[in-house]
């Protein structure tokens, strides 16, 4: 070995009698080969989602029959099965061959991973994986009507508004007694029903009287800011809602746009969202991402809304009574917000009911940052960003953290939500 190591440059010496290969390509691709030849597919089950092992599982997939390896994956536990998702998918794609039985199980995973997800975290990332397009009205209807699980009706509420049916059923819950089922279907009526947007939203805005709350960052009792009564909507902006602006030619319409917009969009050639095609963060039922405040205001002006100040939406995060850092009581707890790239992409908004805060408002932790009305610096220069989001780490995601960016960014990680002064 010491004569091969010495003369040929192939091998590392790690230790005594231990040695590895100088190019670790090489060394994956004889580790998959070796796997293959004793049929030990178990190992990397096994080891799925270590990221040593990642490349050697690649690799193993195009060497042979993967049926064996990705029936294991199959038998394993939900949770750990939807972390790895990614990866299972690009064993598939990389496979030389599956068994279309095995094919089929894949396809069908995510979707009954949702109907019976034990917890928030589980159900968004079975929900960022189901593909809308391999589903129909009438399982999801079925579905629902089958469930009393409102965390699995909230998710199927959403699916519906993306696969484009059921309206009189989402009509029928709009009385329903648990908020979040009635909140969400209202949501997938508004992306499904444009014409009705300003009637739904005596559902989806909660309005906030005129009042006090402890604003900002530091120990003690903190600056008592005072904000006028307002109404803000409960959920970030999807891009469901935000075609319906398209549509209606919002992008062309010079009366929605402030000078410094208008300029910047035609400059730019921008018609409509950056990320609005891509397979996930352009999903109907996710918060818009890749818009920048010019679209952001634009959008409010045509929806007859307003961007928030920063002293809103921190009140709407906060509340009125107590200085907590995040919008529930206590300590961060990942059932409640998806931060710190736990899920690795947005979610479908509402997906963590356990994250309301105070006043009634989802995801105001965590998923995307969101605009405000707000300068941030002297110059005004930059609008401020409040709310982390799911590529940032959870002390982001607190009720008073600020952030910045200039009005022509569009990043996959920004969207906004609207209020209205009453």
């Amino acid at each position: 070995m010491n004569s091969i190591r010495d003369r040929s440059g192939l091998l590392v010496e790690y230790g005594t009698d231990v040695f590895g290969f100088q190019h670790q390509t090489f060394q994956e691709f004889l580790a998959a080969k070796e796997i293959a030849a004793h049929q030990r597919e178990a190992l990397l089950t096994k080891q799925l989602g270590d990221g040593y092992w990642r490349e050697v599982t690649l690799l193993y997939a195009g060497l042979q029959d993967t049926t064996g390896l990705l029936q294991g994956v199959l038998d394993l536990p939900d949770d750990r099965v939807m972390q790895q998702w990614r990866l299972v998918q690009q064993i598939e794609d990389e496979a030389i061959f599956v068994a279309e039985e095995t094919r089929a199980a894949l396809a069908t995973r995510p979707f009954e991973v949702l109907l019976r997800a034990p917890d928030a975290v589980t159900a968004a990332r079975a929900a960022v994986h189901v593909r809308p397009a391999d589903l129909d009205v009438a399982q999801l209807a079925e579905a629902f009507n089958r469930t009393d699980n409102r965390l699995t009706k909230g998710h199927l509420a959403m699916l519906l508004s993306e696969i484009g049916g059921a309206a009189e059923l989402l009509q029928s819950q709009l009385d329903h007694a648990d908020e979040h089922v009635r909140y969400l279907c209202a949501l997938a009526l508004a992306i499904l029903r444009p014409q009705d947007r300003q009637d739904l939203d005596a559902i989806l805005m909660a309005q906030i009287p005129k009042g006090t709350f402890t604003y900002g960052e530091g120990e003690g009792e903190g600056d008592q800011i005072e904000t006028e009564a307002f109404a803000i909507d409960r959920f970030p902006l999807t891009n469901g809602q935000f075609r319906h602006f398209i549509e209606a030619g919002g992008y062309s319409e010079r009366r929605y746009w402030s000078e410094d917009g208008w300029q910047w969009k035609e400059a730019e050639q921008i018609s409509g969202p950056l990320y609005m095609d891509h397979e996930i963060f352009g999903r109907l039922s996710f918060p818009v991402v890749g818009i920048s405040w010019y679209e952001a205001e634009a959008y409010a002006n045509w929806a007859g809304k307003r961007l928030p100040t920063e002293q809103e939406w921190e009140r709407a995060a906060r509340g009125d009574t107590d200085r907590r850092e995040y919008p529930w009581v206590g300590e961060f707890e990942s059932n409640r917000a998806n931060v710190d790239e736990e899920i690795d992409s947005t979610t479908p908004v509402g997906s963590y009911p356990d994250g309301i805060s105070p006043h009634g408002l989802y995801d105001m932790a965590g998923n995307v940052w969101e605009w405000t009305d707000s300068f941030y610096d002297n110059e005004l220069s930059y609008r401020v960003l409040r709310g982390g989001s799911w590529i940032h780490y959870r002390g982001s995601a607190r009720c008073s953290r600020r952030y910045w960016g200039g009005p022509q960014v569009r990043y996959y990680n920004i969207g906004v939500r609207l209020s209205r002064t009453l």
